[in-house]
């Protein structure tokens, strides 16, 4: 193996679904959602079947060639593709957070681009990701629900709510319209519902009064465009990008948490922090 098989962090980004796939307001899609941070921050698969099948390749090519891309851990740099073992499987990821600066300085904090999920691995699995495994567009799209917010006063999801909408969509194929397309921040806002059953989900949701329309227009059943809505307001802080570089809590749990117990700290400050539009 030379090194004109191993991808750097300052090379060319990795390509994604989301340029892929070349999204528009009004457009069906199905998919299932691989990972959720809350209703307005999560990531969908659309390819799923073509990455079910893209995993057992990866497994199988990363189980006869470990011992070539082990990454030693003098090499590991913050942005790095990767390639990451983990709870008996390998898959492509990005190192957000390196042994020195985490609590345990046996492991690294990887971002896996094809679900858009973080997790802590240990660094003697980690492994470098070979040129053409960084052909395949990332799978993960980042997603948010369309037409509802929360309910509450504070605008904030609660950990109750992010559990309802996970026992909503996981598992499942779901049928989806996409209803606004943030492309500098590569977001689709969608509206869905369980493939072939059911209400939408935003509808059950407000149905139980876990959230609330964002227009009145909504409420009353008329059917008009919405305009271009604010993409920044509390609901959507912190962003998929935050959420994705491991510098925010990586669940809304974690954050409720962190507020009780370290109000001061730095990272509760961030989460909270609301740009203005």
């Amino acid at each position: 193996m030379g090194s004109d098989d191993l991808f750097y962090v300052d090379q060319k980004p990795i390509p994604t679904c989301f340029t892929k796939c070349n999204f528009n307001p009004g457009q069906p899609i199905n998919f299932k959602v691989s990972h959720i941070y809350d209703p307005s921050k999560f990531w969908i698969v659309v390819k799923f079947q073509e990455l079910e099948i893209f995993q057992k390749h990866l497994f199988q090519y990363y189980y006869l060639n470990r011992n070539k891309y082990k990454m030693p851990t003098d090499n590991l740099q913050l942005d790095m593709p990767c390639v990451a073992f983990t709870d008996g499987n390998y898959y492509r990821g990005r190192i957000v957070g390196l042994p020195q600066d985490l609590w345990d300085q046996n492991q690294v904090h990887v971002f896996f681009i094809d679900y858009g999920s973080l997790q802590l691995v240990d660094y003697n699995n980690i492994f470098y990701m070979s040129v053409k495994h960084c052909e395949v567009p990332q799978f993960s799209v980042r997603a948010s629900l369309a037409q509802v917010r929360p309910k509450n006063s504070h605008c904030q999801w609660t950990v109750a709510d992010v559990t309802e909408f996970s026992n909503l969509l996981s598992d499942k194929v779901l049928a989806g319209v996409v209803e606004n397309v943030y492309r500098e921040r590569e977001v689709v806002e969608v509206a869905c519902r369980e493939r072939g059953v059911g209400a939408a989900v935003h509808d059950t949701l407000v149905a139980q009064q876990r959230t609330q329309y964002r227009d009145e227009e909504l409420k009353s059943g008329k059917k008009m465009p919405p305009p271009e809505p604010k993409y920044f307001c509390a609901h959507v802080c912190p962003s998929h990008e935050a959420i994705e570089s491991g510098k925010v809590p990586t669940s809304l749990s974690d954050a409720e948490f962190q507020v009780m117990v370290a109000p001061f700290s730095p990272i509760v400050t961030r989460y909270y922090q609301v740009k203005d539009a």
